[in-house]
């Protein structure tokens, strides 16, 4: 693990709120249904692979996974804005890996078409909902 990451896990652990912590129903809806739910716990794969079956079983959406280099995700995150749009969720791993992944991520937080990103260390959640007016980002723990 290097530098960058140790610290990013440090202020990630100082920050992230619980479903108590945070005041947008999707997000607590998010953590009592998806993160805390014994269903994801006995998911096979790992603990975010799990995650990503669970969120596409309670969700019923594709949920898109980046792959590639940081300098990549900024590309493939605009081609596939149009899912995003339509109801699919973005799933970014490694956001805090080194500080280029960190950086291509809050690029991608910042991106116009994202009304909604959830960081939960190991990856990143990309949302984008006509219902959120105001563009949204949440430290979440996992």
């Amino acid at each position: 693990m290097s530098l960058h990451a140790i610290a990013q896990r440090l202020r990630y652990m100082m920050v992230a709120k619980g479903r108590h912590g945070t005041h947008s129903p999707f997000v607590y809806a998010f953590v009592e249904n998806v993160t805390q739910s014994p269903h994801t716990a006995a998911l096979p794969g790992s603990k975010y692979e799990r995650l990503l079956m669970r969120i596409r079983e309670h969700y019923g959406c594709p949920v898109i996974l980046l792959t590639g280099e940081p300098a990549a995700w900024g590309k493939q995150v605009t081609q596939h804005l149009p899912a995003l749009q339509a109801g699919s969720m973005i799933a970014v791993p490694g956001i805090h890996d080194t500080a280029a992944h960190t950086h291509a991520w809050d690029a991608l937080c910042a991106n116009a078409g994202v009304s909604m990103s959830i960081d939960l260390y190991g990856m990143g959640l990309l949302i984008s909902k006509p219902e959120f007016k105001e563009k949204q980002h949440f430290v979440v723990s996992y």
